[in-house]
């Protein structure tokens, strides 16, 4: 069984039939251990030949680099998340993750026994 999420960058993650001059979004997708899945709009849209599939990421952009970063960032700063919630025995969660990048909670909240809505 797996023990950590999965992530993947999707372009035109609805397949949309886009014209030469539409652009489509990237999200991220999270698979986590318990087969959940949640996916994160990360707000970048791009037209389809800014798009490299095999290695997921964007191309041919003057920003290119930036918004790579970013998205290997925002990537990286989830799974160090999950890092820490697995070093004190729990699983990275849809809810624990929503509670995190949501809400601000950091672990803490998990050893309090109350969840605040």
């Amino acid at each position: 069984m797996r023990t950590h999420a999965l992530f993947r960058l999707n372009f035109n993650p609805f397949n949309l039939a886009l014209k030469p001059d539409e652009k489509a979004l990237v999200r991220l997708e999270i698979r986590f251990s318990d087969h959940g899945r949640m996916y994160l709009n990360i707000g970048t849209y791009i037209h389809s030949e800014n798009w490299d599939k095999d290695r997921q990421c964007i191309i041919n952009r003057p920003d290119a680099g930036v918004l790579n970063k970013q998205l290997h960032d925002l990537i990286s700063h989830i799974q160090a998340y999950e890092l820490k919630l697995n070093e004190v025995g729990y699983p990275l969660t849809k809810e624990a993750l929503k509670e995190y990048l949501v809400k601000g909670r950091d672990i803490q909240y998990l050893f309090n026994g109350s969840r605040e809505k």
